[in-house]
């Protein structure tokens, strides 16, 4: 349950830092350093997806929202 949930939450984070970084309201640094925690969001939301697909147990709906979040992850790049 944990490694979902927080699979669930990188993906949240994620698309607000996204937001956030396409924004415009983000100075030069800012936006680097946003771009950056960008790039490690999606490799921790992989590594996560790993441990769900080898090892998860998921209900029709929990497969539903984690599918979701792969589709929006999937989205971005």
């Amino acid at each position: 349950e944990g490694i979902y949930h927080a699979n669930f939450v990188v993906a949240r984070m994620h698309r607000a830092l996204k937001h956030l970084a396409d924004g415009g309201v983000l100075d030069a640094a800012q936006k680097e350093k946003a771009l950056a925690t960008l790039k490690r969001q999606k490799e921790l939301f992989a590594s996560g997806m790993e441990t769900i697909r080898q090892h998860g147990k998921m209900t029709a709906t929990g497969a539903a929202v984690i599918q979701g979040a792969c589709d929006y992850m999937a989205s971005v790049g």
